[in-house]
């Protein structure tokens, strides 16, 4: 799969692995946001696995089994790319989800279509959503600062209404405001009369 270079990649990354198997930061979140089974496609056996995956605030990990105390990896959902995988042929529907950061991808699968719109939504709340257009629609400018606007937008699939924050990556020419944005934290939008949408999309 050819992956595009992206305005969230690392500017100087060096050998970069999605999955870490060491253990995760001290100051670690422990807030689950979701959890449940997803399954991988084996790249040594082609054979399906299935582990139980943990969304944190920080962080994707994923276990043997729901028993299981100890992560047995996680990656980082910081600047990370997320995007549906549909596949529907004569055999079966597939519904998956893709993760993306530095020119290396995983792809997840669940077992229904409920399922990955629980992931989707629940990882666009800290990943880069690159199906935005395909999962809101936006209805009106209800604010506007010098390279971003906040907009009043309606999810697709349930018509929840969020306020989104989007930059303009062609304002942000220098590293700084490229800091800048990276520095926002996460909770940072928050509207009397909308609900809370807890991380920021990029218009691509």
């Amino acid at each position: 799969m050819n992956i595009k270079p992206s305005f969230f990649d690392d500017t100087a990354p060096s050998e970069y692995s999605i999955w870490k198997k060491d253990v995760p930061p001290k100051k670690a979140s422990e807030l689950r946001i979701t959890q449940g089974i997803l399954f991988k496609k084996s790249s040594r056996t082609n054979f399906w696995k299935s582990r139980f995956y943990v969304l944190f605030e920080d962080r994707l990990a994923y276990y043997k089994n729901s028993r299981q105390p100890q992560e047995h990896a996680y990656c980082s959902v910081l600047n990370m790319r997320v995007e549906k995988v549909f596949i529907d042929n004569d055999k079966d529907q597939i519904f998956g989800l893709r993760i993306i950061h530095n020119n290396s991808f995983c792809e997840l699968y669940a077992r229904s279509r409920d399922v990955q719109e629980k992931w989707i939504e629940c990882l666009s709340r800290f990943c880069v959503l690159n199906c935005y257009a395909s999962s809101f629609v936006n209805i009106k400018v209800i604010g506007k600062g010098s390279f971003a606007r906040v907009f009043l937008a309606q999810r697709r699939n349930n018509g929840m209404n969020l306020a989104v924050k989007t930059f303009d990556k062609n304002l942000l020419t220098s590293s700084t405001e490229k800091a800048r944005v990276f520095s926002l934290p996460s909770k940072s939008l928050s509207f009397i009369h909308f609900r809370l949408l807890s991380s920021m999309k990029l218009m691509l």
